[in-house]
């Protein structure tokens, strides 16, 4: 008699494990899921929001002085401020380039646009922590990064920060005042209107200052020139204004 209550009692338990069971499961499987999801949205997002560069020296140009950091570099982007993070201390950057001594790179620590004016004037964005790299590993120099689905190559065209910094991807005649100063491929600008215009020159590994300029400063492609103190292009005699808000443009495909 005790063996059949017994008996009853554990078909009842059976009965009621096997009808929560397929919702216990499902309850575990879910948690699971979203443990794994939270996981892997935090890890995607260090991932976009720090880049590290190990044993190698980057440096750029500010005011007219090379900066110039070795060791474990790591670039930390947030609340669009991209800092750079070395042993020795923590630095702000701007939208100056920075060059990877001796790999023909450059990593642009700020959101950039890509300007392409023979392609009927095409602008696009590419975001922080973008790699450029050129060369004679590369007959075009090929953009990657963490918006940009696959390695593009891009040529003819020129990298614009919605402010004053301009970096061309070909040997670039600028003209200013009066004067007339070639710059080698890779080479970037920072031009104020009606101001101070900083000239870094890659190939020579120096920059350049010139002060007070009051002139309109041009850019000259051969096919096309950028007007720097205006932010334009003319191109067949047509003049078309730069999109300055980087954010407003869509991603460079």
């Amino acid at each position: 008699m005790i063996q059949d209550l017994k008996n009853k009692d554990f078909k009842k338990i059976e009965k009621k494990f096997n009808k929560i069971a397929p919702f216990f499961l499902f309850t575990v499987i879910a948690i699971i899921v979203v443990v794994v999801v939270i996981l892997s949205s935090l890890y995607a997002k260090k991932e976009i929001e720090q880049y590290s560069i190990r044993n190698s020296t980057v440096y750029t140009f500010i005011g007219g002085e090379k900066l110039e950091f070795n060791g474990k570099i790591t670039l930390n982007h947030s609340n669009d401020v991209t800092n750079l993070e070395v042993e020795n201390g923590k630095y702000q950057l701007g939208s100056e380039p920075l060059y990877i001594e001796g790999e023909d790179s450059v990593i642009f620590p700020s959101a950039m646009s890509v300007v392409m004016p023979l392609q009927k004037m095409a602008q696009y964005k590419v975001g922080y922590f973008t790699l450029l790299e050129f060369g004679n590993a590369h007959p075009q120099p090929i953009l990657s990064g963490s918006n940009i689905s696959k390695d593009i190559p891009i040529a003819n065209a020129f990298i614009y920060d919605g402010g004053n910094i301009y970096f061309f991807l070909e040997d670039t005649k600028l003209t200013f005042d009066g004067k007339t100063v070639m710059v080698s491929a890779m080479s970037f600008v920072d031009c104020s209107y009606k101001g101070d215009l900083e000239v870094v020159d890659y190939t020579k590994g120096e920059s350049t200052i010139y002060e007070n300029v009051n002139g309109t400063v041009f850019a000259d492609h051969g096919d096309y020139r950028i007007n720097l103190s205006f932010d334009s292009v003319e191109i067949d005699g047509v003049s078309a204004l730069l999109i300055k808000n980087v954010d407003n443009l869509g991603n460079i495909k």
